[in-house]
């Protein structure tokens, strides 16, 4: 795609990317009033992060309904707007209609633009006055409402009775098949595939197909600039998803006025100094890293670990941890979803409800246990099992592995991850295939695993105990603490998969066979 530039700003947490970016906004709005901003984050409660900075803009949230008609009319009037990744997400039509000239601002990778292929559910239409629930002049979907849930077998049907053809530009993109007139409950999906990119792929050794979702790329076009607040950018998948479309990156950092080079003040000083700018200078920011990832050694707190004379988390030989280091299983989703009820799994139900046991009376530190906060994870699937029966860890006390960019969870100071993540094998086939042949599953878990510990007490440079049962998981997150620059750690971890003979296909939970493309 020609000419098609994000800027990246890739900054460790608490590096200042939300003040860098705020700064960056005001004195564009100071010099070019006529500019346009739309703001997306992940949730919310994040709204208000923003809003308190940039009080001119608009902000939609619970209260704002309906929230799709509030966004268009904003949108028409040229507002500065404040929104959720879902809103945007949802409305790629209204975006592409409407956003001309706008800046966009994604605070935080947006990791489902690359998605299995998932239907809305239809309703039967013989059920309505059943199916809608009217609260308070807002009309819903009963729980209980009569449906049809569209499966993989629906597309294969479709592309049967020729509802879909392939793409004369790929032969894996679906496309909606406008000559054939034939009405069925398939036609209510027209809309969805003219909206979004659906891709075909085959396994022989399975013998069936799987579907891969691409977001419109024409949502991202619309915009005269766009700026992604992240940290590890090649692990994301919004940067697959980007590589597919030819896109290239501007690289901005963080960077504290008072590091500034008086050669560089042209580009800052509106604003005070006591802040953050947006520099391209990687060698000013990897002090600020350096900074952060010492104080992290610091305050984690981790069992059967140390830190040595280097001020680096080692094992202790000497330590008398009173976990069990017998957790065989992988702790994969695979392990979650088919062998939690076998003998293995009732094992591991035990032994791992003795450990968070064990965890909080002999390995806390202290004076984290005067005022202990705990927060946990396990895939969803899992989360009841865990749970019950377990004094410490219940459903209110639960995030999910995916929670990132909130503060919600920020007073919480012993973190439980029971998780050893990987990606969706059948969206790792196609970032591997499409997108990027050197995309890092390590890479990929590392991030999604520090997003969710730094929601903890850590981010306010305050002590955490963190409990990793996973062997892999914890080993990637003390290569990562322990090392200088995020930079050293990516080295190390792509140097080791050039050397080994293990794809990342095979290190893949659920891997599927390779994909006949």
């Amino acid at each position: 795609m020609e000419n098609f530039k994000i800027n990246v700003v890739d900054g460790i947490m608490g590096s200042g990317k939300s003040s860098a970016i705020i700064n960056l906004i005001q004195m564009h709005k100071h010099d070019y009033p006529e500019s346009h901003f739309l703001i997306i984050v992940p949730y919310l409660t994040e709204i208000n992060h923003y809003s308190k900075e940039l009080q001119c803009f608009h902000s939609i949230v619970n209260d704002t309904l309906p929230k799709k008609v509030t966004l268009k009319k904003l949108l028409q009037n040229k507002k500065d707007i404040i929104c959720t990744h879902s809103l945007f997400l949802q409305n790629p039509d209204l975006i592409n209609e409407l956003a001309t000239d706008y800046i966009l601002v994604v605070d935080e990778a947006l990791n489902s633009l690359i998605s299995p292929t998932v239907f809305p559910n239809l309703l039967d239409s013989n059920n309505l006055k059943n199916d809608i629930v009217q609260e308070d002049n807002n009309f819903t979907i009963s729980d209980k409402a009569h449906t049809y849930t569209f499966t993989n077998w629906d597309i294969d049907n479709m592309i049967s009775n020729k509802f879909l053809i392939k793409s004369s530009t790929n032969e894996n993109l679906l496309t909606w098949n406008t000559s054939n007139e034939t009405t069925s409950i398939y036609s209510s999906l027209e809309d969805y595939f003219n909206q979004y990119d659906v891709y075909c792929f085959s396994s022989e050794e399975n013998n069936s197909n799987y579907y891969v979702t691409l977001f419109p790329i024409k949502a991202f076009n619309i915009f005269k600039n766009i700026y992604v607040l992240t940290y590890i950018w090649d692990a994301q998948i919004m940067k697959a998803y980007f590589d597919f479309y030819g896109a290239q990156y501007n690289y901005l950092y963080p960077i504290p006025y008072i590091t500034i080079s008086d050669e560089s003040n042209k580009f800052v000083g509106k604003l005070g100094e006591n802040s953050y700018y947006l520099m391209p200078s990687k060698r000013q920011y990897y002090n600020t890293e350096s900074i952060i990832l010492q104080k992290a050694r610091l305050n984690i707190s981790i069992p059967s670990y140390k830190l040595d004379k280097y001020n680096l988390l080692v094992k202790d030989s000497d330590s008398r941890c009173a976990l069990f280091n017998n957790i065989k299983p992988n702790l994969s989703y695979t392990f979650y979803t088919t062998k939690l009820t076998s003998d293995i799994g009732l094992d591991f139900l035990k032994t791992i409800k003795k450990n968070i046991k064990n965890l909080m009376a002999n390995n806390v530190p202290r004076n984290l246990l005067k005022d202990a906060k705990i927060i946990w994870t396990v895939y969803d699937c899992a989360k009841e099992d865990i749970s019950k029966g377990c004094r410490y860890i219940n459903l209110n006390n639960y995030i999910p592995i995916n929670t990132k960019a909130t503060n919600e969870y920020k007073d919480s100071n012993i973190l439980i991850y029971l998780v050893n993540r990987y990606l969706n094998p059948c969206i790792l086939n196609f970032i591997t295939k499409y997108c990027n042949s050197d995309f890092n599953m390590d890479l990929y878990s590392l991030s999604e695993l520090i997003q969710w510990i730094w929601r903890s007490a850590i981010r306010d440079d305050k002590a955490i105990c963190l409990y990793i049962p996973s062997s892999r998981m914890l080993n990637l997150f003390l290569e990562w603490i322990n090392a200088s620059s995020t930079d050293e750690f990516k080295n190390s971890i792509l140097e080791k998969h050039k050397t080994s003979n293990i794809s990342n296909n095979s290190k893949s939970d659920n891997s599927i066979n390779q994909i006949n493309i």
